[in-house]
């Protein structure tokens, strides 16, 4: 490491206490001062252990953007019941703030995948390798990511029903897309291609920052009109639009969970990860799912279907863990073949994307915002920021400044006549310089030196950044299994640019974001490429393309899409996952619904795709199995003219050989009963023990979520308040907190203290710092409501 990188990672690491008492402090006033987000009355309600079923009629595997909607539409059957097991826990208090959406990452949430390290991508990242987040909650990714709302191309639809995929065309799956949406955009709630009375709210994000309009002014000046881009075209520049409700986060498990926590065919296990789906080994059957919560493993039944949602990692992940997939691997890393599927992990497509391109600009004088024209952290962590969202909910912790605006551009490898764009701008207020290095390094990887470099010289200037994302790559990556262990991460591989065209795209994307900073609009504010270069890049002229090309090789993002890593196909496609029905080949009474099904990649962010492949397949499944009625079917009914009028022949097949199914599935199920309070009724009974798992833990009941202990925090601190106690325990050494003072109202007391926190509109915060031993994150804050 360069004297100068030391220095940053030294600066950078001094820097966060201020920063993290900032989200503490937050934190501690939204417990008190935002019920709305709290939203006690609505959250999912977590099975325990000993309340859980032996058997379910269908079992979701992953509560994220796929599963949380799949057990929501599965549920509206009250004959049914459902079960949907996530390996994370429910969203926390701070998951709901847009700004805050980058801390989120690289915690307890995410799963923390990395690529592979690489010498032809990545090569500004530590080790040279990617993260890539991933969802571990509820919700999924829609917990993390930016919140942006983006279909997709006609084009994209069109060409998986060319591909043999029947009923996946654009006209097909549109209705799936407004069947999900509650549309609050002014001037889109009439039109054709947008939905109202949907549970997923979309919205624009409440709070901009002055360059965002600039940044659509500059795209009229290089040809783009300002669209609806989930609209009747596609090319154009646009603000973003975001799954949001009353500006805040919507997550498909706010969304569709919470809006059917209450029902009782529901049951929701958190903090259960799926080990292995339990298939017969003659019969080809999924009739069950070992999964783990806290110390102990579990085995629950499927009656009818077990539906796989687990995201484009770990649904190849479970799969093959399984004995689905590649046989020559499964067999090489020990894993019993169930059925060779040799696309399981195969077509992995991300869209690969070129990080820091960053431009200073001049804010002018005249700015109407104090904190300028585009967002610098230290400006915006203040109490006015915080004010504004307790009390008058707006302001900058509404925005995400990562991606104001959007734009679908044409290079010069695309077809301007079609409106099938091949390059998506992320327009950001917002540069790795902005930020001095807390979040947007961290959440990259980045390497000290190559960070140093780039931006340590610039450091809080005002600045804004262009994203240019890949949208239909050539490269192909893969998914391995590391080995048989299923606590293992995967081996991911996206092999970007791999296919060398690829990378000429993203070249071509670059040249018009510095074509934008060129614009008369742009080059009022001084626009100008930042002089630092990579230095393993500094030997090529700029701008130039083969400059472009090692700036993407050193900083490649992604922007978390990866999918295609169980395909649909039709039969005669040997790397074919699952049918058009989204059937898993070679496997009776199992599916996959999410992102890893998507034969091509979409155009455009893919959380809106996946939350409609959802909508659609639970369609599917209650077209297989809302036919298949209580009593057993006979030839006589087969024989009944009504019945084939009404149902076809195909559904009548389709209901003898599911019910065969069924009973195969059940002999099964209850066939090696080891426990003598497992009962064998139909739908009732005590959750299965492993009896395979030799740990003597007793059963794990549901523990709290983490939004619960942070209210509860919150709550303890002022009855400690209230005692006129202190938080920080004079006589202890190790101990850190807050030490609060709250003056109410002269005419009100303590009693009355819970009731006005909504009321409060002068809050003033100091920090200090507690030096006994490891107590280095105090804040000391002093509360009056007047």
């Amino acid at each position: 490491m360069t004297v100068m990188g030391a220095y940053s990672a030294a600066r950078i690491a001094l820097s966060y206490g201020p920063e993290l008492s900032f989200l503490v402090f937050l934190r501690f006033l939204i417990v008190l001062m935002r019920q709305d987000i709290i939203d006690r009355d609505n959250r999912v309600q977590i099975i325990s252990t000993r309340k859980m079923y032996e058997s379910y009629d269908f079992i979701v595997i992953g509560g994220g953007s796929a599963g949380c909607v799949v057990a929501n539409r599965l549920s509206e059957n009250q004959n049914w019941t459902v079960l949907l097991l996530e390996a994370g826990g429910d969203e926390t208090v701070l998951s709901d703030v847009p700004l805050v959406f980058p801390t989120l990452q690289l915690t307890a949430m995410d799963w923390q995948f990395k690529t592979e390290s690489s010498t032809k991508y990545c090569q500004g990242m530590i080790n040279n390798q990617c993260n890539w987040p991933r969802g571990k909650v509820l919700g999924g990714s829609s917990v993390l990511n930016a919140m942006l709302y983006v279909r997709g191309n006609r084009r994209d639809y069109d060409q998986w029903r060319d591909m043999g995929n029947t009923g996946w065309s654009y006209d097909e799956v549109l209705p799936y897309f407004k069947k999900s949406e509650n549309v609050m955009i002014p001037g889109l709630a009439k039109s054709p291609f947008h939905g109202t009375g949907g549970y997923l709210t979309i919205e624009r994000f409440r709070n901009n920052t002055p360059i965002a309009k600039q940044f659509l002014a500059a795209g009229r000046e290089i040809g783009y009109e300002e669209i609806d881009i989930n609209g009747a075209t596609q090319t154009g520049f646009s603000y973003s639009h975001g799954t949001l409700r009353d500006g805040l986060r919507c997550s498909t498990a706010k969304a569709f969970l919470r809006s059917a926590s209450r029902r009782k065919n529901l049951h929701v296990s958190a903090h259960s990860t799926v080990e292995k789906i339990l298939i017969h080994e003659t019969t080809k059957t999924a009739y069950g799912v070992k999964f783990r919560r806290g110390s102990r493993n579990y085995i629950v039944y499927a009656r009818n279907e077990i539906i796989l949602s687990a995201g484009s990692v770990q649904s190849p992940h479970v799969l093959m863990l399984s004995g689905i997939g590649p046989k020559e691997h499964l067999e090489e890393v020990g894993v019993p073949v169930i059925y060779d599927s040799p696309g399981v992990g195969k077509n992995l497509q991300d869209h690969v994307a070129i990080g820091g391109l960053t431009y200073l600009i001049d804010s002018p004088s005249d700015c109407p915002e104090k904190t300028g024209i585009c967002f610098v952290l230290p400006r915006f962590l203040t109490l006015s920021t915080i004010k504004q969202f307790l009390a008058e909910e707006r302001g900058a912790l509404y925005n995400v400044p990562e991606c104001e605006a959007m734009g679908f551009v044409n290079t010069i490898y695309a077809n301007e006549t079609m409106d099938y764009p091949d390059v998506q701008l992320f327009l950001a207020s917002v540069a790795d310089n902005s930020d001095g290095g807390l979040f947007g390094k961290r959440v990259c990887g980045l390497k000290d030196d190559f960070f140093a470099n780039m931006f340590e010289g610039i450091l809080y200037e005002d600045t804004y950044n262009v994203v240019p994302l890949l949208l239909r790559p050539k490269s192909r990556g893969y998914i391995k299994l590391k080995d048989a262990n299923p606590r293992h991460h995967p081996i991911i591989v996206p092999n970007y640019f791999s296919d060398p065209h690829d990378l000429d795209i993203l070249v071509e994307g670059a040249k018009i974001i510095y074509n934008l900073s060129q614009t008369p609009t742009m080059k009022r504010f001084g626009a100008r490429p930042n002089s630092n270069k990579i230095p393993e890049c500094a030997h090529f002229a700029f701008p130039s393309d083969d400059y472009w090309r090692c700036h993407a090789q050193h900083y490649t993002m992604t922007i978390y899409h990866p999918t295609s890593t169980c395909k649909m196909g039709p039969t005669d496609d040997r790397m074919a996952v699952v049918d058009p029905r989204l059937r898993v080949y070679g496997v009776h009474a199992l599916r996959i619904v999410d992102a890893s099904v998507m034969p091509n990649i979409v155009t455009g962010n893919t959380n809106a795709p996946t939350i409609m492949i959802a909508e659609k397949a639970a369609d599917l499944i209650k077209e297989d199995w809302e036919d298949i009625c209580d009593k057993p079917l006979t030839k006589h009914s087969v024989d009944d003219k009504k019945q084939l009028r009404i149902l076809g022949v195909h559904a009548l097949r389709n209901r003898q050989v599911k019910q065969g199914q069924q009973k195969e599935q059940m002999m099964m199920a209850f066939r090696d009963n080891q426990i003598d309070r497992f009962s064998s009724s139909v739908g009732r009974g005590n959750l299965r023990i492993d009896l395979e798992d030799d740990s003597d833990y007793l059963d794990d009941d549901r523990e709290k979520e983490e939004w619960e202990k942070e209210v509860e925090m919150v709550h303890n601190q002022l009855e400690a308040v209230k005692l006129k106690r202190h938080i920080i325990d004079d006589q202890s050494e190790e101990q850190s907190g807050f030490e609060i003072e709250i003056i109410p109202d002269k005419d009100e007391g303590d009693s009355n203290i819970h009731k006005n926190w909504q009321n409060f509109t002068k809050i003033f915060l100091t920090t200090k710092y507690v030096t006994n031993n490891d107590a280095t994150n105090c804040a000391e804050i002093r509360i009056d409501k007047t």
